[in-house]
């Protein structure tokens, strides 16, 4: 029998069900346009980025107590559809994230963003 504090099934299935209510938040709808803006522009640089980047441009939503979990859902989207690849990891450059560590993204060469 497995344990479910150590099931890697069930934490993957919390974290799309986490995901999906994000993105589905209507609260965060509005932040959400302007951070994937910000997120394609910072793919298209060619230059690799973090959520960092992206609150540094559009900010977090304004609602919710929960708003990282909207970060999080706009670039899962992005890498889902393919337009964004992970490439590596860093601690974070934000004070309240107490130096967590967070990916490193590229937009992904196999896409044309023109």
């Amino acid at each position: 029998m497995r344990d479910s504090l150590f099931d890697p099934d069930l934490g993957e299935r919390a974290k799309a069900h986490g995901l999906a209510r994000a993105g589905a938040s209507t609260r965060a709808w509005p932040w959400k346009k302007y951070a994937m803006v910000a997120l394609l522009d910072l793919a298209e640089g060619g230059e690799p980025f973090t959520a960092d980047d992206v609150i540094a441009k559009v900010g977090l939503p304004d609602a919710g107590t929960n708003r990282n979990n909207a970060v999080g859902a706009v670039f899962s989207a992005a890498a889902r559809q393919g337009l964004i690849v992970r490439v590596g990891y860093r601690n974070t450059r934000r004070v309240v994230g107490h130096a967590r560590v967070v990916s490193i993204w590229a937009g992904n060469p196999n896409r044309d963003f023109g």
